[in-house]
C-alpha cells in the first residue's frame, strides 16, 4: 500500500485523511498471505487513491464555495454603496434645482 494517510481537522488538499473504514481494510490486507494479498492489494490500493481523489475533490469545492461567499458578500456591500451613493447624489441634485427656483 502506498497510500498516505494523514489524520487532522483540516488538512491541506492531497494530504487529505482516508476513511477509517478503508484505511483498516488496507492494514488488515497488509497482513495477509501473499497469496491472496497479490490479488487484493491493487484494488485496495485504487479504492484508497480514489477516496483521497474525491476527498481532494471536495475540499477544492470547499474552497470554492468559501471564496464565492466571500465573494458575494463583497458584491452586496459594493451593491450597498453604490445605492447609498445613488441616493444621496440624487438628493443633492434635488437641493440643487431647488434652490434655482
Amino acid at each position: 500500500m502506498n497510500a498516505r494517510v494523514a489524520a487532522g481537522p483540516s488538512p491541506p488538499v492531497g494530504l487529505l485523511p482516508v476513511p477509517t473504514e478503508l484505511a483498516a481494510l488496507a492494514d488488515r490486507v497488509r497482513g495477509l498471505p501473499f497469496e491472496i494479498r497479490r490479488n487484493l492489494e491493487p484494488v485496495v490500493d485504487e479504492a484508497v487513491e480514489e477516496a483521497i481523489f474525491r476527498g481532494q475533490t471536495l475540499e477544492l469545492a470547499r474552497q470554492a464555495m468559501a471564496r464565492f461567499r466571500h465573494d458575494l458578500e463583497l458584491i452586496r456591500f459594493d451593491l450597498d454603496m453604490t445605492r447609498r451613493e445613488r441616493e444621496r447624489l440624487q438628493r443633492d441634485l434635488e437641493r440643487m434645482r431647488g434652490a434655482e427656483c
